[in-house]
């Protein structure tokens, strides 16, 4: 009987076992141990946006990565100059003449925000993307000139998020 009840005891235990898990929880990049229990509240009223969903099968968190891998900001000079990914913000310094720039590819849910900080006379600088579908070029010609954009996926690519100011040409179809 008690080499059945130590048996048992034994299956009951890989199961339990096999039936939990944990997941290591960080903040700010430092760890603080892990846990076994995550309650998620995604605010707002039915009916309203939220900040995740149920659809019967996963749970979806809609989260967007500011400047994904790093964060911060970056100093762009005079001249071309393509827009990097992961940084949240690219402040972008204009000469006197035409400048052109790419943003380069992102990640998905990546955020970035680009304004002009300083303008020569008759200062221009255009950027393209080798992947949008919704848009051509922006144009940035005046201090403050500012957009934020999206990376939706790489069929879709940037799409933009926020424009205060910049001349935007959009795609037509």
């Amino acid at each position: 009987m008690r080499k059945f009840i130590a048996l048992l005891t034994v299956i009951l235990m890989v199961f339990a076992t096999l039936s939990f898990a944990s997941v290591g929880l960080r903040v700010d990049n430092t760890p603080l141990g892990s846990v076994t229990d995550l309650q998620f509240d995604s605010g707002g009223t039915k009916g309203q946006n939220k900040a995740m969903s149920f659809d019967g099968s996963k749970l979806i968190f809609n989260l967007l990565n500011a400047g994904t891998g790093t964060s911060g900001a970056v100093s762009l000079g005079t001249g071309s100059a393509s827009v990097d990914r992961g940084y949240s913000v690219t402040y972008k310094e204009i000469g006197t003449t035409k400048e052109t720039g790419t943003v380069r590819d992102g990640l998905p849910g990546e955020l970035i925000t680009i304004i002009a900080t300083e303008v020569g006379s008759a200062g221009i600088w255009v950027i393209t993307s080798a992947e949008s579908t919704t848009w051509l070029n922006i144009e940035f010609d005046s201090v403050g000139d500012a957009v934020s954009l999206l990376w939706a996926n790489d069929t879709i690519g940037w799409i933009i998020f926020g424009n205060p100011s910049a001349s935007v040409r959009y795609q037509t179809f």
